[in-house]
């Protein structure tokens, strides 16, 4: 995998240096690389963001420390989903134990622009273990997982998990794809500003193409990102409060408020039906 970059340097022809970050992985990788492409390539986004802040500050001695870590981060993820393979080809014996009635069933969809974190979040979310079906060439990703609710009645539900692509050349089959949604996640990027101002124009779409009663969330993903964030909690909390939705942030990659997000959805949308 390659990554090419743009550093801005006044003194430089053009105004601005050309660089790459490249990955080069085991063979033995190989059947993961190609399923969990898009998740690989949010990672390698958010590392150039580090190295290309790193250029414009001359803080050359930080690369060395934050090379290995992403090299470490990376082959974490590549073991971890190559041991989920392995479980979806081998699995366990199951159980003799009748499994938990479901209660409810809700779909969910999740929008936003392009690598903010949709994939990465849902891929989180459900642990590496489940069944999803991908179909490229309309651009959606659907998962499913049984939640068990922390409230008195010990309820369970089965959310249907949409991840719907962000770009604009699926944008007349998008709205197809909200069809039939009850609760609905907006996905920013709290390191990209654009991502954020869109976001209003993501409500906006689903408000008008999605014709039922629904409950949302707007979610600051990437928060792990210190460094290059650039909206804060009162601006996100702002535009909440504007589309009267709720507000969350999150990290996909650490997993912070990751299972608060899902748990606080589905209990707004079970409100809706009981």
């Amino acid at each position: 995998m390659v990554k090419y970059l743009e550093i801005e340097d006044p003194q430089a022809r053009g105004g601005c240096r050309d660089a790459s970050v490249t990955i080069l992985f085991d063979d033995k990788y190989n059947s993961v690389i190609y399923k969990y492409m898009n998740v690989l390539n949010e990672r390698l986004n958010d590392f150039s963001k580090i190295i290309i802040k790193l250029e414009k500050e001359k803080n050359t001695s930080q690369f060395s420390k934050e090379l290995k870590d992403f090299y470490s981060e990376i082959l974490d993820l590549l073991k971890e989903l190559q041991q989920s393979e392995d479980r979806e080809q081998f699995p366990a014996p199951k159980l003799t134990v009748s499994p938990p009635k479901t209660q409810y069933r809700f779909k969910v969809i999740v929008v936003g622009d392009p690598a903010v974190g949709k994939t990465t979040l849902i891929l989180r979310y459900v642990d590496r273990a489940f069944k999803k079906l991908y179909v490229p060439t309309i651009g959606v990703q659907t998962s499913s997982k049984l939640v068990k609710l922390k409230d008195p009645q010990d309820s369970y539900i089965e959310l249907i998990i949409w991840d719907i692509a962000g770009q604009e050349k699926f944008n007349q089959l998008r709205k197809l794809f909200y069809s039939g949604a009850d609760g609905v996640i907006f996905v920013f990027d709290v390191t990209n500003r654009q991502t954020f101002i869109n976001t209003a124009s993501w409500f906006k779409d689903v408000q008008q193409n999605l014709d039922r009663d629904w409950k949302g969330i707007i979610l600051a993903n990437k928060i792990d990102l210190k460094d290059n964030r650039v909206i804060g909690p009162r601006a996100g909390q702002v535009i909440a409060d504007k589309t009267g939705l709720d507000y969350l942030e999150t990290s996909a990659r650490t997993g912070v408020n990751v299972d608060s997000l899902f748990q606080l959805l589905s209990k707004k949308i079970l409100g809706t039906k009981i």
